[in-house]
């Protein structure tokens, strides 16, 4: 702060540009000015100083994370929720620290603020990709004893040919559990034997009402792969489920002619229900056309209600977590700085 320019709290002086805060204007050019081609150069917060800052003077809402904070929250996820390093790539390491920040955060180091349209963006990614997870996870137990299964996330659509599904499910088959079951024998898991019937395998998938019905043969003697649009979505987000819909058609048509190969379409029930309820003739419709060219639609119960948990639970951890830490740091240099001046005194 500069007094002496023009009185008291009238002039503050950052590290990189100086401004007037009763114009709420610098006095040069942002010198991050090109990361945000909407905004005039020498606006100061985003014209919202209530809800964003500006420390440095470089770009309004705070600092960006560090690459250490980035990586403590790698850290953290590879301790407490591991299976989503699989789905996470660096864009997701900042969404969660700055979305769990803006969150909850009350102390510690500064950090940058997002709008409410940005905290909406981060939100619906960030659940959406935890849907991924919940639903990666049942798929790898789904199918035993039956089948060996493995959910890769699809991280680069060019090497899978252009196809836009969020999870590919490999099912290798246990021919021995298979034929054992098939007899009506009974299987042994771990200490345990148990009776498998064949009917329950292959997949339950679902009618445009939501009616179950097994329409969806595995093979019982070769791979099968499963190309899984998952689609995370709120009651009433009608235009999410026609994405959704879309992209399973269009890698459906992909597939056509390939052996044992589908798209599945994967839905919250009760907001698929929900949108059904209210869109009748165009849910059908869009089902129709999955069906049409051998794709399948799968509902599963509380699939949002727990994506949006676990994101919950992630971005309340990682902020107590990370005050904590802070709050430690600063206490052991507190300590350190004490002891140097124990040390002087002496």
């Amino acid at each position: 702060m500069d007094n002496e320019v023009k009185g008291e709290g009238n002039h503050y002086t950052t590290e990189f540009r100086q401004l007037d805060p009763r114009l709420g204007r610098w006095f040069s050019v942002d010198p991050r000015a090109a990361e945000q081609p909407w905004q005039s150069p020498y606006c100061s917060m985003g014209n919202n100083p209530i809800n964003l800052n500006d420390p440095l003077g470089d770009i309004e809402g705070g600092p960006e994370p560090t690459p250490e904070q980035l990586l403590w929250v790698g850290e953290y996820l590879a301790i407490f929720y591991p299976a989503y390093l699989a789905y996470y790539s660096p864009a997701h390491y900042r969404q969660l620290f700055l979305y769990a920040r803006n969150l909850y955060g009350t102390s510690g180091e500064p950090f940058k603020k997002l709008s409410d349209d940005q905290m909406k963006s981060y939100y619906r990614n960030l659940y959406g990709v935890s849907g991924e997870v919940i639903f990666a996870a049942s798929a790898m137990v789904s199918f035993f004893p039956y089948y060996r299964a493995v959910a890769l996330p699809n991280m680069n659509e060019q090497k899978n040919g252009g196809k836009k599904h969020d999870v590919l499910v490999e099912l290798t088959p246990n021919r021995s559990v298979i034929k054992r079951a098939k007899k009506g024998k009974t299987i042994r898991i771990g200490r345990s034997y148990v009776k498998y019937s064949a009917a329950d395998m292959g997949i339950t998938v679902n009618k445009a009402d939501g009616t179950e019905y097994k329409m969806l043969e595995i093979s019982e003697t070769e791979k099968t792969k499963l190309y899984v649009e998952v689609k995370t979505i709120n009651i009433g987000s009608i235009n999410q489920l026609e994405k959704g819909f879309s992209q399973a058609i269009s890698t459906a048509k992909s597939l056509k002619g390939k052996k044992n190969e589908y798209s599945v379409l994967v839905v919250d029930k009760d907001a698929y229900l929900a949108l059904y309820e209210e869109y009748p003739d165009k849910v059908k419709a869009l089902h129709t056309e999955l069906e049409a060219n051998g794709g399948k639609l799968l509902l599963k119960q509380n699939l949002t209600k727990d994506a949006k948990g676990n994101l919950d639970d992630m971005s309340s951890w990682i902020n107590s977590c990370f005050e904590n830490q802070c709050e430690k740091k600063v206490e052991s240099q507190n300590n350190s700085n004490q002891e140097g001046n124990d040390e002087i005194s002496e």
